[in-house]
């Protein structure tokens, strides 16, 4: 009979976990599915707060809602004996994680992604989010290839590993067995009822820390080979077309440089070009005063004084006292620097001095200020 109890005991271990592999195969909706299927209790785990869920297929009640101690070892009474009957009976547990605590993204990848998902996601998975891979768990959901770009589109969940193992290392301790972790996905467009089907499972045990050996690990090595070598024919034209328009972009700067430095030499030619014409002008407005000064000295007689004399816009007006003002218009028609003599305001004569008092406009003549 012994020996009859040690085979029953050997076959019983293996058809265990025969069924435990099988169950691990089983895609991402088939183990949400077959963890709904049965008798199960849900755990929603916050911080600080549990709230129990017992799930018979859709069938649902809630177990309670208990205060969780910092201190993992200080266990609530309430809470003890639902342990004791969770242990007791054997019960399956799902945790389900608050949805603030798990990254919910879509992916796009190459096609031939597709034959070896979950070894591709966790080599893009610093890529598509700000973590390491060998800091998370996570699950996905093949949503196909897109019509329109031919990539295919993956849901990809995400959570860090501090958070998951802090609610399964609390589970463990109570000594329940962990079936699955998923999230809550009512805030996902997932489904509101508490005992509905996960979509996604972020823990499996036994399967996280399995490592692939021999051609399971070869063939995933070449797989993610090939699709790299797919990544990167698919990025050798956008690379070398970014190379031509990088020469493009240089040729047309130093281009825009010469532009630049001429445009420069162009302005400071101009610059001197006008310096130069406003000493030419103040030479020759110079030049002018000079010559209408000479003009006058020399035209005027000794019996006439000059109190005022100004030069503008190629006008001269004198005013001062002379013996005989009206022999002024003549004196100066008659000299070839000036013309269009005449009388600003009438001849006034000065009762002190007995002269009289002049004010007279002459316009000086196109000629002056040239060369001698």
């Amino acid at each position: 009979m012994a020996a009859s109890a040690t085979r029953q005991g050997v076959i019983s271990g293996f058809l265990h976990w025969w069924l435990a592999e099988l169950r691990s195969l089983l895609p991402s909706l088939s183990r949400g599915q077959a963890v709904a299927a049965g008798h199960r209790v849900i755990l929603d785990m916050e911080t600080g707060h549990l709230r129990a869920t017992e799930c018979r297929g859709m069938r649902d009640s809630e177990l309670g809602r208990f205060v969780l101690a910092p201190e993992r070892r200080e266990v609530p009474a309430d809470l003890q004996l639902l342990l004791r009957r969770l242990r007791r009976e054997r019960i399956e547990v799902v945790v389900r994680l608050p949805r603030a605590q798990v990254l919910v993204k879509t992916v796009a990848l190459p096609a031939e992604a597709e034959e070896n998902l979950r070894e591709v996601l966790g080599f893009e998975m610093d890529r598509q989010t700000p973590f390491p891979a060998d800091q998370v768990y996570y699950d996905y959901r093949n949503e196909g290839i897109d019509k329109q770009d031919g990539r295919l589109r993956v849901t990809l969940v995400v959570v860090p590993r501090s958070h998951l193992d802090r609610a399964r290392e609390r589970v463990e301790e109570w000594g329940l067995s962990l079936t699955a972790v998923t999230f809550d996905e009512s805030g996902s467009g997932g489904a509101a009822h508490p005992c509905a089907p996960p979509a996604f499972n972020l823990w499996r045990p036994g399967r996280q820390e399995r490592r692939s050996t021999g051609w399971g690990r070869l063939n995933r090595i070449l797989g993610i080979l090939a699709l790299l070598l797919a990544v990167s024919v698919a990025a050798l034209p956008l690379a070398v077309q970014k190379l031509r328009i990088a020469e493009v972009e240089r040729r047309i700067e130093a281009v825009a440089a010469d532009a630049r430095s001429a445009q420069s030499l162009r302005d400071d030619i101009d610059r001197r070009v006008s310096e130069t014409g406003s000493l030419l002008r103040q030479r020759r407005q110079t030049a002018i005063v000079i010559e209408v000064l000479r003009e006058l000295t020399a035209l005027i007689p000794d019996d006439t004084w000059l109190e005022r004399f100004e030069l503008k816009d190629g006008q001269v007006s004198i005013q001062g006292i002379s013996a005989d003002a009206s022999a002024l218009i003549g004196l100066l028609e008659g000299s070839a620097l000036f013309e269009n003599a005449t009388f600003r305001s009438p001849v006034i004569r000065d009762p002190r001095s007995g002269r009289y008092r002049f004010q007279v406009v002459v316009s000086v003549s196109a000629t002056a200020g040239g060369p001698p």
